[in-house]
């Protein structure tokens, strides 16, 4: 380094010690507050869920735990994996667990037949869902709850859409 630069830094380093100072000390002060405030946040998040679920009643908890797999897999394979996460998580607390299943959207064409016996098909949009438990959930309008059987889909349908389609149990 040339002498004359040193001497010029130096000179100018006195005439602006103050805010040299001033910079330096914002810059500390910047970077221990952010780091306070990781260290604050990320404790506060663990502590007060921790404080909320202990001061909870069981029975105002609940706790969604969501699997959604990339590709097709056997419906056991997910269970299996989503008790095992369960009990990684919840270890010796006690918990219960109910399944839910959904299908992605699903499109399919409605045949009417009206009362002058003209043909008329709708486009419709459906998922197809399981509820461990539902019938605790929902009341039945008539006819039983879907069985598991070797041949035909069963299902349960709201009462809404079985007026607008016309469909009665067994069709």
């Amino acid at each position: 380094m040339r002498p004359w630069r040193a001497r010029l830094a130096v000179r100018r380093s006195r005439i602006q010690w103050a805010l040299l100072a001033i910079v330096l000390t914002v810059s500390l002060l910047s970077a221990t507050m952010l780091a306070s405030l990781y260290l604050l946040s990320d404790a506060t998040e663990r502590l007060a869920v921790r404080d909320a679920l202990t001061a909870s009643e069981v029975s105002e908890v609940s706790v969604v735990h969501r699997i959604a797999p990339r590709n097709r897999v056997a419906v056991e394979d997910v269970v299996t994996a989503s008790e095992t996460a369960a009990i990684e998580t919840f270890g010796t607390t006690p918990y219960s667990s109910r399944l839910h299943m959904q299908s992605s959207l699903l499109g399919f064409e409605f045949v009417e037949t009206s009362d002058d016996d003209a043909d008329r098909s709708t486009d419709a949009m459906i998922y197809v869902s399981y509820m461990e438990g539902i019938d605790a959930e929902a009341n039945l309008v008539d006819g039983a709850w879907p069985q598991p059987s070797s041949g035909l889909t069963q299902t349960a349908i709201p009462e809404s859409l079985a007026d607008r389609f016309s469909i009665s149990v067994g069709d």
